[in-house]
């Protein structure tokens, strides 16, 4: 029982951590985009002084999500940015490999440990 528990959790968590890969790999595209250009495409996206229904228009050419308007403030369209979001992604990449080669014991073994240390600091 245990078992089933723990692998329909990690098949969830496989789902999610797959889609935050993906959302952070549409910023990190959409930021450089807006910065200089993407792996020699030009020209780059330009938000200034346009309607927003252009700007969308050319997110969507790219295969981004329009909703990146929303979520990306263009002031933190940056290099650093963009090095902050490769470091994320590469943070859940790496725990998503880690999590896979983990048998479900394992896992279950991971969330008693950490059950016990909050336990422990809190009482």
């Amino acid at each position: 029982m245990v078992q089933s528990r723990v692998k329909s959790l990690a098949k969830m968590g496989k789902r999610d951590r797959l889609e935050e890969i993906k959302d952070l790999d549409q910023k990190i595209t959409f930021v450089t985009l807006i910065n200089n250009g993407y792996k020699g495409i030009q020209p780059n996206i330009i938000v200034g002084s346009r309607k927003k229904s252009e700007v969308i228009a050319e997110v969507e050419k790219f295969g981004l999500n329009k909703e990146l308007l929303g979520k990306v403030s263009i002031g933190n369209c940056t290099e650093d940015e963009v090095d902050v979001l490769v470091g994320k992604r590469d943070k859940k990449i790496n725990l998503r490999t880690e999590l896979e080669q983990t048998a479900p014991g394992g896992l279950w073994f991971r969330e008693l440990e950490e059950f016990e240390r909050v336990y422990h600091r809190h009482y």
